[in-house]
């Protein structure tokens, strides 16, 4: 009742015994929401096929599972700007507006640019 008062455009409010159930839905969620599949992630996130992928406990997940997630480190902008730059050197915008339209980069991969340009 508390929850739906703070939010009152919440139709319904479900709880998890975990936060890696939480987790994996909020992806599921934003993937839906994006119609975009890849993820980019920092720190633990549970056991589920779409984070353990990228970590040394990846054996018997699939290899396209593994495409589809990414990992930088917490707080460090060179490491997130290493994803960007793996997306953006595939096809080498000549612009910022040609790197917006680009599929699977996203507004922060654009901003990491913007910050390495010094813009």
């Amino acid at each position: 009742e508390l929850i739906r008062e703070v939010i009152p455009n919440a139709e319904m409010v479900r709880y998890s015994k975990t936060g890696a159930d939480v987790t994996s839905a909020a992806v599921r969620l934003a993937r839906a929401y994006t119609q975009r599949e890849k993820v980019l992630c920092c720190g633990y996130h549970g056991w589920h096929d779409w984070y353990i992928s990228v970590t040394d406990r990846n054996k018997g997940i699939p290899g396209a599972v593994k495409d589809l997630t990414y990992t930088f480190s917490y707080n460090d902008i060179k490491s997130l700007s290493m994803e960007a730059r793996q997306k953006l050197e595939k096809i080498r915008p000549k612009t910022i507006g040609q790197a917006k339209r680009i599929s699977g980069v996203s507004p922060a991969d654009i901003n990491v640019l913007l910050v390495l340009l010094g813009r």
